[in-house]
């Protein structure tokens, strides 16, 4: 094989080789591009995540006014019980009374 033979089949190989670095190039880049977009589509997430995590404690805020509210009304209703069953035993007993009183005259 002569040298200008082999030349050419050199410079073939160097074509074929700029040509795959060149699409290899083109790889990487849409690769990178790709990865951009993921890191941004990530970002979007977390700032969803943090939007989520503040209406969780805004729920768990009203949770607890509402927890509090409960206690306040059920304190409430526990002492109106006791009026209640005050009067209904004091009822009882004034039953009571007058029934022995009626008796013994």
């Amino acid at each position: 094989m002569t040298i200008e033979g082999r030349l050419s089949r050199l410079e073939g190989a160097y074509e074929q080789i700029n040509q795959r670095l060149g699409d290899h190039i083109e790889r990487f880049a849409e690769i990178s591009r790709r990865l951009q977009g993921l890191s941004e589509e990530i970002q979007n997430v977390r700032g969803e995540i943090q939007n989520v995590r503040g209406e969780i404690q805004n729920v768990r805020e009203e949770v607890n006014g509402l927890r509090s509210e409960m206690n306040a009304n059920i304190a409430g209703i526990r002492r109106e019980n006791r009026w209640i069953g005050g009067i209904i035993i004091a009822g009882i007993i004034a039953t009571v009374i007058s029934v022995i009183i009626s008796s013994l005259l």
